[in-house]
């Protein structure tokens, strides 16, 4: 656990720590130059797993994560910041999966976030995905980690071999190394429980404007040796669905840019994973909701956006199912009973509302 100038949170991070369920551990906290009560509130818990390092100078995160990986003296690695909650049975939970899944390589929990000055009120739940298939999906189509960095847990040695964090990354360093971690076969999944507590706060780093831009920057990099083709960092902003924007979205060629982009990167997905039709068609109803939003686009005629949609996704569809050599007909068909009738209740309530 990295710390810098953490006080106001520090206890309650500790804490959640310390009365886990699973108890063999040692606790590695890396001070960063704290000039607050950080070190004086770490030093006053006299517990024996505690493993306290002062950085003499701030070094920033990634430094401070690297210097974590090679002083540490376990196996796997569980990752927690210091304004954070881990519930007693997190690391117990993420344990017995590795027991029982030894093809994974970084795993994380599902997590609830909870407001900044509100009593830890919970502001809203997010379920991952589970398996890896569906996590490197997330990856190749969203450009989205599909790990919470402050909850996951890792394969030490694993992670070390692929070079351990990217220093020149400040705040987006876990999107940068999961993406490495994909393009080098590692796998990812979740435990499907709610294991850990994400504070939302104003002052967040993954918030900021370098943090847009260093998850720009190493999406584009992921993507250009996904596809094997220069890929900028204005394409691979416009590549995220937290972006699907009117600033983002200028004139009409963004778009298709951004829809042959996915296209290409999903085929390459394809090519290197091994899914089903129920799974291609989960995925499809995936790309359809997420498409969506480009209906709300200025430079977009609504109705034309539902058809080039349903036409991605069906092109989709039979990419998917090309590589399985099953008929694409029967799922084509289903994807269009799924979406349609829904979206047709929902044009003739606006209308009628209207």
């Amino acid at each position: 656990m990295p710390v810098y100038n953490g006080s106001r949170y520090l206890d309650e991070a500790i804490e959640s720590i310390l009365n886990q369920t699973f108890m063999d551990f040692e606790f590695l906290i890396i001070d960063d130059g704290s000039t607050d009560d950080s070190i004086k509130i770490i030093r006053s818990y006299r517990d024996s797993r505690i493993r306290l390092v002062e950085n003499e100078n701030n070094l920033g995160q990634s430094t401070s994560l690297n210097k974590g990986i090679n002083l540490a003296l376990g196996e796997y690695i569980a990752r927690m910041d210091q304004d954070d909650i881990s519930l007693p049975e997190r690391l117990e939970e993420q344990i017995n999966y590795f027991k029982n899944h030894t093809d994974i390589s970084v795993l994380g929990t599902w997590w609830k976030a909870i407001e900044d000055g509100e009593g830890n009120k919970i502001y809203k739940e997010l379920r991952l995905p589970e398996d890896p298939d569906t996590c490197a999906f997330w990856m190749y189509f969203y450009g989205n980690q599909p790990i919470a960095h402050p909850c996951s847990m890792f394969k030490k040695n694993e992670i070390k071999e692929l070079g351990g964090y990217n220093e020149y990354y400040k705040v987006a360093q876990d999107l940068e190394l999961w993406l490495r971690a994909l393009l080098n076969k590692l796998k990812f999944a979740n435990v499907p429980k709610f294991l850990f507590h994400y504070r939302l706060h104003q002052n967040q780093g993954s918030k900021s404007v370098q943090a847009e831009t260093e998850h720009n920057i190493a999406l584009a990099k992921f993507l250009t040796s996904v596809i094997n083709r220069s890929i900028d960092i204005n394409q691979s902003a416009r590549y995220r669905p937290s972006n699907l924007n009117d600033d983002n979205f200028i004139v009409k060629e963004n778009i298709e840019e951004m829809m042959q982009l996915k296209m290409d990167a999903i085929k390459k997905y394809f090519e290197n994973y091994a899914t089903s039709s129920n799974q291609i068609l989960k995925y499809a109803m995936l790309i359809w909701e997420s498409l969506q939003t480009l209906g709300k686009l200025k430079i977009v005629v609504w109705h034309r956006m539902i058809i080039y949609n349903t036409i991605f996704c069906l092109h989709f569809i039979k990419s998917g199912l090309k590589y399985l050599n099953l008929p694409y007909l029967p799922t084509a068909i289903e994807f269009i009973f799924l979406v349609y009738p829904p979206l047709v209740k929902r044009l003739t309530s606006s209308i009628v509302n209207s």
